[in-house]
């Protein structure tokens, strides 16, 4: 494409990638609210000149350990014959209490192979797309957790959709305000009649049709975007009303409450990646990546009986190499306690993890469905 006289400007966070490239232009120095700052443009070489910058630590001080401590595997699963799609009928094992990585060419059949085959035999609890299955009665659920994106509504927010806004509702109801009003928790719903902003419905914003052009939305000027009527507004914890501790980032709540049981939840949700992410932000304006996260967050805080098996499809997406650590220390924690987590991905480092590596191929589409390694 250069060669023919273009120019091409790319997003990425592989180092292989960011190497090859003639010029280097670095936001941050955080995410969210945390970035929006240029911290470095220049040639590669001139990163060296650099060292405040997260790629220049990328290049330079690379600290990832694999974790050694794991050397036994636990009881096998798997299934025979598997056909779907491009599969040319492979047999496939696994074993339990370990992180598996799926890796191939883009087309291989890693999605048909994991996605499609096993997470559907699961369901079915039968065959399906393959002739057999086997040990999958070693774990009481198999969790997809996929890059699909949260319900596409203003309504649905991180907190909301793990759950925590029950536990802020809560708190918020307990206040000597509350008492006084004779507000109840219900009432701190923004989706409540007694709750919500009459004028934008709890949505913090207005649609407007654009004749010609797509709808836009626009803060709502009664709730400045809250979401709540003043009644609810005027109740505060610590001094701040709901409406405000919703426009905080993951990072900024989980200090705020502090000693609270809901910092725990802020903490997990930290610990994936995602404590950028502002509580009541909209779920439709959520990356696939950061949808991922939040449901692996959600699977997490929930008190699961006996052994589950995670399944995730390429959960390096959107995320820098040093938030890829802080995630295989999660995976790592989840097969600690008695889990398995089998992830499809591209990323060495991620791959690098784990204690089973299958590799699909050799090409793409046709070309592919077969097992090279194992």
């Amino acid at each position: 494409i250069v060669e023919n006289g273009n120019t091409v400007v790319v997003v990425e966070h592989d180092l292989s990638f960011i190497q090859e490239a003639d010029y280097l232009i670095e936001m941050g120095p955080g995410a969210g609210r945390q970035g929006g700052e240029v911290i470095y443009q220049g040639t590669l070489e001139g990163i060296d000149n650099a060292k405040h910058s997260v790629t220049y630590k990328l290049i330079h001080d690379q600290k990832f350990v694999r974790n050694k401590d794991r050397n036994t595997q636990g009881n096998s699963f798997g299934l025979k014959g598997a056909f779907a799609n491009n599969l040319k009928g492979i047999d496939v094992n696994f074993y339990s209490g370990q992180i598996i990585a799926i890796k191939g060419v883009s087309g291989s059949g890693k999605s048909s192979l994991i996605k499609e085959v096993l997470y559907n035999s699961w369901k079915k609890n039968r065959p399906f797309q393959c002739e057999s299955i086997h040990g999958f009665g070693q774990f009481d659920e198999v969790l997809l957790i996929d890059q699909e994106l949260l319900k596409k509504n203003r309504l649905s927010t991180p907190v909301s959709y793990t759950g925590m806004i029950e536990e802020i509702k809560m708190l918020f109801s307990k206040t000597e305000y509350a008492k006084s009003k004779g507000l109840k928790k219900a009432d701190f719903s923004y989706q409540s009649k007694n709750g919500k902003c009459a004028t934008c419905a709890g949505h913090g914003k207005l649609k407007t049709s654009m004749d010609f052009m797509s709808d836009i939305w626009l803060t709502c000027d009664v709730c400045k975007g809250m979401r709540y009527n003043d009644a609810i507004l005027s109740c505060q914890l610590n001094g701040h009303s709901i409406g405000e501790v919703l426009r905080m980032t993951v990072r900024e709540a989980k200090d705020f409450f502090g000693t609270e049981r809901i910092a725990e939840s802020l903490a997990v949700l930290q610990r994936v990646g995602v404590g950028h992410v502002v509580l009541g932000q909209a779920g439709n304006t959520l990356s696939g990546g950061e949808a991922q996260r939040l449901k692996l967050a959600k699977s997490l805080m929930q008190k699961r009986k006996g052994a589950s098996l995670y399944l995730y499809d390429e959960p390096s997406t959107g995320l820098h190499y040093f938030d890829i650590l802080e995630i295989i220390k999660v995976f790592q924690s989840i097969v600690n306690r008695g889990d398995t987590v089998l992830f499809i991905e591209h990323n060495s480092i991620l791959i690098e993890s784990a204690d089973q590596v299958i590799t699909l191929g050799p090409g793409s589409g046709e070309e592919g469905g077969e097992i090279i390694h194992a």
